[in-house]
């Protein structure tokens, strides 16, 4: 690690996600030491303020997000005012999705069910100098419009050009994550699929094709004018290193209909 607050922020981070990781040995952080990282794939260089998160984005919004902004800010005039991009993360945990888009300059709502780990999301990004465009939201989801129901009783705005939802799944809430969207807005999914043996719930995983066909007639976004951009399912990066996740999870995108009259020259 480089320096004690990073090696705080790992701690906070790896034990709020015991179930994922092991800690076999901790290292002095050194520019050598990241070259030898960077040549076997397992690092990158970039932005200085973005290179001192410790864990990474989200494999699904990291393949997506550059292609989402320049869309928004094409298709939406108040999107290219800063701070002005709107995101939900749905099942936020601690919150490392959530801290890479604040660190992008998104303004983001962080839900989840539990309190210690809103907390360690807002400790985060205290860390990363990025806690103003952060708002924790602390609401458990159990019941068709629940979301519609915290969002409106919690936010002045309760509609979002992205809405997240990362290893989580509550199929009673799918209507209201699309009612979520500003027209034009994007729902990315990214969770286990039916096929891994973890989690054990079946209610916590989804089968091939399922979250395409809500858009049938009698689905929950039959009549909500999303259309799938993304349908696919596979490893996270990673997966073929000893000891790495070798869970199927989706990788979903789908886009909420943008009127015509509202796209912006």
């Amino acid at each position: 690690f480089y320096g004690q607050e990073q090696a705080k922020e790992a701690k906070i981070f790896l034990e709020s996600h015991r179930k994922l990781f092991r800690v076999f040995k901790s290292v002095e952080f050194s520019p050598t030491f990241l070259r030898h990282l960077a040549s076997r794939g397992l690092a990158s260089f970039g932005d200085n303020r973005i290179g001192r998160v410790l864990f990474p984005m989200g494999p699904l919004l990291a393949q997506e997000i550059e292609k989402i902004e320049r869309e928004l800010m094409a298709e939406h005039k108040d999107a290219k005012r800063p701070n002005s991009l709107l995101a939900l993360d749905v099942g936020c945990g601690s919150g490392r999705d959530v801290i890479h888009l604040a660190l992008r300059g998104w303004n983001v709502v962080a839900l989840d069910s539990m309190k210690k780990a809103l907390n360690r999301c807002i400790d985060l990004g205290r860390r990363q100098q990025c806690s103003n465009l952060i708002t924790p939201l602390c609401a458990k989801l159990s019941s068709p419009g629940s979301l519609t129901r915290a969002l409106r009783s919690g936010l002045k705005s309760p509609k979002f050009h992205l809405v997240l939802v990362s290893r989580f799944h509550e199929k009673r809430i799918l209507r209201d994550l699309v009612d979520a969207l500003v027209p034009g807005g994007y729902l990315l999914y990214h969770t286990f699929m039916m096929c891994n043996t973890k989690p054990a719930s079946t209610d916590r995983k989804v089968d091939r094709g399922f979250l395409a066909s809500l858009r049938e007639k009698d689905g929950p976004w039959f009549d909500m004018g999303i259309q799938v951009v993304r349908d696919e399912d596979g490893h996270v990066p990673g997966s073929a290193l000893p000891g790495g996740d070798k869970r199927i999870l989706s990788y979903f995108v789908a886009r909420k209909k943008l009127s015509e009259r509202r796209i912006q020259k």
